[in-house]
């Protein structure tokens, strides 16, 4: 398995066991649910392939093999690892909690076994849902805990490329936690810091336009978001 997880071996080992029976491959938290390995087998072997869903109090969702078959973690996986090492843990994000593949060794390093990404449930709203029944009075308060997160993730050297609405699940009041952690940079260049802002500004253009439909309103929104 050393091929699979070389640079992330110091995240992995510090708080991850490795398993490898009944042909299921990979690591799980050490202070993940002693029966873990046994519901994510009864899971996966009832679910239908690329669905992803609820296991427990956990989430589990199957990779597309384009993320599988370049070697190495998947990068949703090793940034997660990263976010939880570069903040304590204490960023808006759910927390990694495994990685299985389903297949022989070699159809793993083939990139052709199923591969599932464990995190944490987070119970809450999807953004999307409620971006489409908001007033702009309200996507507006959305919009400043949004930005309110990036900002401080940025503080922390973390570069978050994808925040679109539907990636977004809001707990209690609107408190924003991303879900999707495959796009994301890290980077302690000062220089880069404009740069990667930037970056974040034009994705947002992007991610937000179905919302804003009008240049004045997703100017206004892209100001909420970078204060």
């Amino acid at each position: 398995m050393s091929r699979i997880y070389a640079g992330a071996a110091n995240m992995l080992n510090n708080n991850f066991r490795q398993i490898d029976s009944r042909g299921f491959v990979g690591f799980l938290r050490n202070d993940s649910n002693p029966n873990i390995e046994e519901l994510i087998e009864g899971y996966v072997e009832s679910s239908e392939p690329c669905i992803g869903g609820v296991c427990y109090n956990y989430h589990v969702k199957r990779l597309p093999k384009a993320e599988t078959m370049a070697g190495g973690l998947p990068q949703r996986f090793v940034n997660s690892l990263q976010i939880q090492a570069t903040t304590g843990g204490f960023a808006p994000f759910p927390k990694p909690v495994g990685l299985v593949y389903c297949g022989s060794f070699k159809n793993i390093l083939l990139g052709m076994a199923n591969c599932y990404f464990i995190t944490e449930l987070i119970n809450g709203e999807r953004c999307q849902s409620r971006f489409e029944e908001s007033s702009e009075e309200e996507r507006d308060t959305i919009l400043s805990c949004i930005g309110a997160e990036l900002k401080n993730l940025r503080g922390a050297n973390v570069y978050l490329m994808d925040f679109a609405p539907r990636d977004i699940i809001l707990k209690g009041t609107g408190h924003p936690i991303f879900a999707d952690t495959e796009n994301m940079e890290f980077h302690n260049n000062g220089n880069l810091e404009e740069e990667m802002k930037q970056k974040q500004i034009s994705q947002s253009r992007e991610d937000y336009s179905q919302y804003f439909t009008k240049e004045e309103s997703m100017d206004r929104a892209v100001k909420t978001l970078f204060r």
